[in-house]
């Protein structure tokens, strides 16, 4: 029986929740199976504190991404904690085999050098895009 499929969401692709996109849904659709979706702790973080200074639209997002979490996710500690929530979704994807689901560029490319799959934002599609999982399913 092949392993079940981790996917590592970052926070920018949690807040398009808030944008009536259907992350679950779309992430589903391109892996064609359900996955386990993990968020690591440093990024449960910074959904909290966007949820008490942001703007009130962006605070919004937040709760909502943060209730999503809940039912969900399984949170998880990052192997360690380096200065970059970025380095620490990569190291933690890279420790686990788990594909990153985000739509932040910098962290794309190094995801690409790290040969990590990788799901993205595609937003004159308003859609998410996946690259590098062919190897996983």
């Amino acid at each position: 029986m092949p392993r079940r499929i981790g996917v590592l969401l970052d926070t920018n692709i949690l807040l398009l929740l808030g944008d009536a996109v259907d992350v679950f849904e779309q992430i589903e659709a391109l892996l064609l199976t359900k996955p386990r979706y993990y968020v690591i702790a440093p990024v449960l973080e910074e959904l909290r504190r966007i949820a008490e200074r942001a703007s009130p639209a962006l605070r919004r997002k937040a709760r909502l991404a943060l209730s999503v979490v809940e039912k969900k996710c399984i949170v998880i500690e990052p192997p360690r904690r380096l200065p970059s929530v970025d380095d620490m979704l990569v190291e933690t994807a890279r420790l686990h085999g788990f594909v990153v689901a985000t739509s932040d560029r910098e962290l794309r490319r190094k995801l690409r050098r790290n040969n990590i799959p990788e799901i993205y934002y595609r937003e004159e599609k308003r859609m998410l895009e996946a690259a590098g999982i062919e190897k996983i399913i």
